[in-house]
């Protein structure tokens, strides 16, 4: 049985705004149903298997990401990383 939820439902349960709602939904993300011109409506399974299919990718990317360290001895300090150490003398 389809259970149709509004834009701010489905929003309010991904954790994110109705902006970014409606950018997964132009990106062609998420299925949407267009009751007329003004009204669309979101099935609500669709929107929880878009969060699992996201909960996986995140899981994967976590594992990957720490078997990755950089070396201690490589030190890029300043916020823009330019390679200046504090006490360095600037000429």
């Amino acid at each position: 049985m389809i259970e149709l939820i509004t834009k701010a439902e489905a929003a309010k349960l991904l954790t994110v705004s109705e902006d970014t709602l409606d950018r997964l939904i132009r990106a062609g993300m998420l299925p949407v149903y267009r009751i007329s011109a003004g009204i669309t409506r979101l099935d609500r399974a669709d929107v929880e298997a878009y969060m699992e299919s996201r909960r996986q990718r995140a899981t994967a990317i976590g594992r990957k990401s720490n078997k990755v360290k950089m070396a201690p001895e490589i030190y890029r300090g300043g916020k823009n990383n330019s390679g200046y150490i504090p006490g360095m003398k600037v000429v």
